[in-house]
């Protein structure tokens, strides 16, 4: 038992999915308060029972915004890996109970705090229900993560199996946009601000392709073609398509084939291209 509550648990710490998580979970809870009126608000009146509710629902947004993302941000040793499923359980459990615990404190604000062994179960149940829906939305999340990052490293496999080793995968931030070529026919990657720009030559023809990405992550996708080279902080280069060096007071200017503009050489990089050429 103690062996299976150390086995490692993706814990999820994308704060920006999990604000989208805390506002759907407090409609859908402010939906369900309305529906059911736990917790006496059945007794209340059309006005009295929408401002419960809506108090219920904005306490739940409070409680869950706290562990899900304030907590993160300011303590995050408390979440460095490796998260287990114990630490899993721990973490839920204390969720249950600061969801629980504001909703007491706000029936003890409103003086009708009956501390009834049912009212404190419904107040659990209620805490129970917001971390049951969270769970559900981090399992169907990591789901659909995981098969779609399988569905992708099959592509890599299949057309690495078809074309060999040389094809270079270039990842973009936009999820559908994405480019698969060979790396020696790659010509030149330019950085312009978010994206990256990559100029490769099939055939006679060049084609070039805006991907959102960085030029640093770009570059180690290129870590193993040591002809790529990157010559700018903004621009890679191949190497075997260099036609020309010049250079004059501003340093070096690069010439390649096929390409109808140069390309400078920032000054930490001279001496690599030196040993590369």
């Amino acid at each position: 038992m103690l062996d299976f509550l150390k086995k490692p648990y993706p814990f999820n710490d994308d704060l920006k999915h999990n604000a989208k998580i805390i506002f759907f979970i407090s409609v859908v809870f402010f939906v369900i308060l309305f529906l059911f009126r736990p917790l006496d608000i059945n007794s209340l009146n059309t006005i009295e029972s929408l401002m419960r509710i809506g108090a219920m629902s904005l306490l739940t947004f409070i409680a869950l915004s706290f562990n899900l993302l304030v907590l993160p941000s300011i303590l995050p040793r408390l979440f460095k890996p490796p998260w287990t499923i114990i630490k899993e359980i721990i973490w839920n459990s204390w969720i249950v109970m600061t969801v629980s615990a504001l909703i007491i404190i706000y029936y003890q604000y409103l003086d009708i705090l009956d501390f009834s062994f049912m009212f404190v179960l419904e107040a659990a149940l209620y805490g129970c229900l917001s971390v049951s829906v969270l769970i559900v939305i981090n399992r169907d999340r990591l789901l659909r993560d995981n098969l779609k990052t399988a569905t992708e490293l099959n592509e890599k496999i299949q057309i690495r199996n078809e074309f060999g080793t040389n094809m270079v995968f270039f990842a973009s931030e936009y999820m559908k946009d994405k480019l698969a070529i060979a790396a020696d026919s790659i010509l030149l990657i330019r950085s312009a601000n978010n994206y990256i720009e990559v100029f490769w030559k099939e055939g006679d023809a060049v084609n070039n392709k805006m991907l959102r990405s960085s030029l640093s992550k770009t570059c180690d996708l290129l870590i193993d073609h040591k002809y790529l080279f990157r010559c700018h902080r903004s621009y890679v280069i191949n190497v075997e398509k260099i036609i020309k060096i010049e250079g004059n007071y501003q340093g070096y200017k690069i010439s390649l084939s096929d390409i109808d503009f140069s390309i400078p050489v920032s000054e930490s990089y001279k001496s690599r291209l030196q040993e590369l050429i």
